[in-house]
């Protein structure tokens, strides 16, 4: 890679989507399971910046980034339309405040994704499992950031959804065992 592109990616410019799906196909597959964001222009990138994801609503196209951690062949196709669902849902549930602090994020937020996506589980696990090392959450901006260092935390290989659906049954399973040695 250059320097110029390098220089470029450093300063939050997006980058080329090395993704093995079409994101902007896959953007408008999920845009399609809002009714009401149809004519709603939204735009996708991905590029280097603080949080693993954001949306900015404030001009228009809407725009939703992806941090370059997740930019990587590897990345199942079902991560990237839960977090695009997820970003989107911010479009349709709007922050307000609960217990006294403004939240990105109130109950009915989680009830909506809950209903939309009730597989999202897995699609968290395997931003933990795989990413987990490289992010670091925080509840009181109710954010998740990228570790500036997280090229250097990256193993080599990311496990697909199917390896960490296998591990999540077993862990499951192991559970169950140590719950019926007990009773």
């Amino acid at each position: 890679m250059s320097l110029f592109l390098r220089r470029e990616q450093d300063r939050g410019h997006p980058e080329f989507s090395w993704f093995d799906f079409d994101l902007r196909r896959l953007l408008n597959r999920t845009k399609n399971m809002f009714p009401s964001l149809i004519s709603t222009p939204v735009e996708v990138c991905v590029q280097s910046q603080p949080t693993l994801v954001c949306i900015q609503t404030g001009d228009a196209p809407v725009s939703i980034h992806l941090h370059s951690v997740l930019n990587h062949p590897t990345t199942p196709e079902r991560v990237i339309a839960f977090i695009l669902c997820h970003e989107l849902l911010h479009l349709i549930i709007p922050p307000r405040e609960v217990s006294g602090k403004c939240s990105t994020h109130p109950p009915e937020f989680w009830d909506a994704e809950q209903d939309m996506l009730p597989d999202r589980s897995l699609a968290w696990g395997w931003l933990i499992l795989v990413l987990g090392s490289c992010l670091k959450r925080d509840k009181e901006q109710e954010c998740t950031f990228v570790k500036k260092n997280w090229k250097k935390l990256m193993s080599g290989n990311r496990p697909t959804m199917e390896q960490i659906a296998t591990i999540r049954d077993c862990s499951k399973s192991v559970a169950q065992d140590k719950e019926e040695l007990l009773l």
